[in-house]
């Protein structure tokens, strides 16, 4: 079911997509697939709900499936299964999501509930948790350095961003999500924003990939847990991203909201919704289309 925050679908309303426990089917997790004009706001829309030591899939209908080598599934992520990374030798390779191929013109979020085992205690390695690799002048890093997480582009071979978060503790499950455009670059721990200044000279991969756990050329490893990988194909707001905080962090999936701050007069808005029960999907559900309409006032 979806429905705006107040029953008109005006611009000043959130949207609230509800699912319904499906008959025949014990669902652990639902899964939403948020659609624009009939579009996924995802790229790649990475759970990691189902159980499986060898691929994860993608719910946004792009087809980005991840490879797993070494990560360990694991039941009790934030919302539903997780990945544990070993340090060592594990991680997980998609292919390079199309919002990348052109940093200069396209907008992008990066999601993710992350744990590291060690990020207060081993502050000298550069760890990497996510890199997209095109080439030396393409190239996008998230990675735990000197305490904190680290957001990196090297965009076009002219354009160097590095920022990162205040100092983080081990053992701490944290929702991070970072924001990406050409005139600005943000990164949140659980809905707060930070852009201090970060690493300027750090490793890069040599492999046209995308990799959680690991940089491209299977080196920095990362040592910690991965839940609720999303990639959106544009710039969330800050609303937004406190939202996606608050809807998380207690495991819930019996709805989830999309702020006013995201949507535009005109715009159609539908959400897919699938419910899993750790081991394979059940049948998916389509909601309502709402159109936003203007506010007709009123006391």
């Amino acid at each position: 079911i979806l429905v705006s925050s107040l029953r008109t679908n005006a611009t000043d309303e959130d949207l609230i997509c509800y699912a319904l426990a499906p008959q025949g089917f014990t669902p652990k997790t639902f899964i939403y697939n948020w659609k624009r004009n009939g579009v996924p706001i995802n790229d790649v829309l990475m759970p990691f709900d189902t159980q499986s030591s060898s691929t994860t899939n993608d719910y946004s209908g792009n087809g980005y499936v991840g490879t797993v080598n070494g990560a360990t599934w694991i039941s009790n992520g934030v919302v539903g299964g997780a990945y544990a990374f070993d340090g060592t030798d594990d991680g997980i390779f998609v292919s390079v999501p199309s919002i990348f191929n052109d940093m200069k013109n396209n907008d992008f979020t990066i999601s993710m509930w992350l744990k590291s085992n060690d990020i207060s205690t081993n502050k000298s390695v550069v760890k990497t948790i996510l890199e997209v690799y095109i080439d030396d002048g393409n190239d996008v890093q998230i990675f735990q350095y000197n305490g904190s997480i680290q957001f990196v582009v090297r965009a076009n071979g002219e354009k160097r961003v590095s920022i990162k978060t205040c100092e983080l503790s081990n053992n701490v499950w944290y929702h991070i999500e970072a924001v990406w455009t050409w005139d600005n670059v943000t990164i949140y721990v659980n809905g707060t924003p930070y852009a201090l200044p970060g690493l300027r000279e750090y490793p890069l991969g040599d492999t046209v990939s995308m990799t959680l756990g690991q940089r491209t050329d299977d080196t920095g490893y990362f040592f910690g847990y991965i839940d609720e990988f999303y990639v959106y194909n544009y710039a969330r707001s800050r609303e937004q991203i406190y939202q996606d905080y608050i809807d998380t962090k207690d495991g819930s999936t019996d709805h989830r909201t999309l702020v006013s701050e995201e949507t535009s007069l005109g715009e159609s808005w539908s959400c897919t919704i699938t419910p899993n029960n750790s081991l394979t999907d059940g049948t998916q559900i389509n909601s309502e289309v709402l159109t936003i309409v203007s506010y007709g006032g009123g006391t």
